[in-house]
């Protein structure tokens, strides 16, 4: 990893065979436009992907896979399963992952590599994940225009061709760019990528979570009214605005 947290390698997307690979968001899609394996597992197919035609040894992988992190070679074992997997490859007869008999492995498709890529377009360039949910992935995104980090939150890969979660994506961002408070997260902007993936962009807030604070221990009563307070506060401010937050 280099020092903004992104991989040091290429980080363009990519295809193998009809999949689409996001190196930065650490994605592999299949044609039907759904995640199909493990974040850690991507790492590997990048790794395999730009050393494409060579024989990389499981030592050269753990490396280029996920640097200098300890990490068993059972694990580089389920990622290449994993990979095969998703990918329906046969190991005697494969078609993207050749196993080399006390050498390693190599990628034997073709690559193709694609010369915009998610994350690095010009205006921001993602950093690191930093929460995922039923909806979608957020990253801490550096935005070189304005100095400043941000917070980008994509629609999950599962879903970009699901127009009702679209729809909702987009409702859920104009529902926060219309609330001005300092309790609630404001909204930058929304937009898409040039594969029309759905992303919106909003401010980076640090510290911990409420979860995390309440993990720790007991709140003192005052910290406990002053947080419900300022919950209170957001959520009155999104009621008068007549939206209603279901969670």
């Amino acid at each position: 990893m280099d020092a903004t947290g992104q991989r040091a390698g290429n980080n363009r997307r990519f295809k193998v065979g009809e999949w689409l690979v996001h190196p930065q968001l650490r994605e592999l899609v299949s044609p039907d436009g759904k995640e199909t394996v493990e974040a850690r597992s991507v790492d590997i197919l990048v790794a395999l992907a730009e050393a494409a035609g060579e024989v990389l040894s499981r030592s050269e992988l753990l490396e280029l896979g996920w640097g200098d992190r300890f990490v068993g070679e059972e694990v580089l074992s389920h990622a290449i399963w994993d990979l095969r997997r998703a990918l329906g490859d046969e190991p005697k007869t494969p078609r993207f992952i050749q196993t080399v008999h006390g050498k390693g492995y190599r990628l034997v498709a073709k690559v193709s590599w694609l010369e915009d890529g998610v994350g690095e377009q010009a205006r921001y360039v993602l950093v690191e994940e930093i929460g995922r949910g039923a909806m979608g992935v957020v990253w801490r995104a550096q935005d070189p225009r304005l100095e400043r980090d941000v917070a980008i939150k994509y629609l999950a890969p599962e879903l970009r061709r699901d127009r009702d979660s679209e729809v909702r994506f987009l409702r859920e961002a104009r529902a926060d760019a219309r609330l001005d408070h300092p309790n609630i997260c404001a909204v930058y902007e929304v937009d898409e990528t040039d594969d029309g993936r759905m992303y919106l962009v909003m401010p980076l807030y640090t510290g911990q979570t409420l979860r995390e604070r309440i993990d720790e221990g007991p709140l003192p009563w005052r910290d406990a009214v002053l947080i419900a307070s300022q919950i209170a506060a957001g959520l009155g401010a999104a009621h008068e605005a007549g939206i209603v937050h279901r969670d």
